[in-house]
């Protein structure tokens, strides 16, 4: 049994979960841990889904992460691709909370 704080909860879901691997499926992914019964995602929608949970181990991964995915937004941006640049400023947004939401700092670019 594992416990395993989740981030980024919606409203009426707790914000810790106990989770019994033999009961309920746990797969790492890069920047945590999805409890999907089917499997992880494979492309990163996984950041804002339900079934996406991460803990304190994974903070120097997603200052990582944050600090890519700045590159890509100002090097989208100087291209003048827009979208592209918002997506990025998303994700962007996303790494941030669930840094603040564990209590991490974000990296050197705060």
């Amino acid at each position: 049994m594992h416990v395993i704080k989740v981030t980024g909860a919606r409203p009426g879901e707790p914000a810790v979960r106990l989770v019994d691997e033999q009961s309920q499926p746990v797969a790492e992914v890069e920047l945590g841990h999805c409890l999907r019964l089917e499997g992880p995602c494979e492309c990163d929608i996984y950041l804002n889904c339900a079934k996406f949970v991460t803990t304190p181990d994974y903070a120097p991964r997603l200052r990582e992460r944050l600090c890519l995915e700045r590159q890509l937004a100002e090097d989208a941006e100087n291209r003048g691709w827009a979208r592209e640049a918002d997506r990025h400023g998303r994700t962007i947004a996303r790494l941030q909370a669930l840094l603040d939401e564990l209590g991490e700092p974000r990296g050197s670019d705060e």
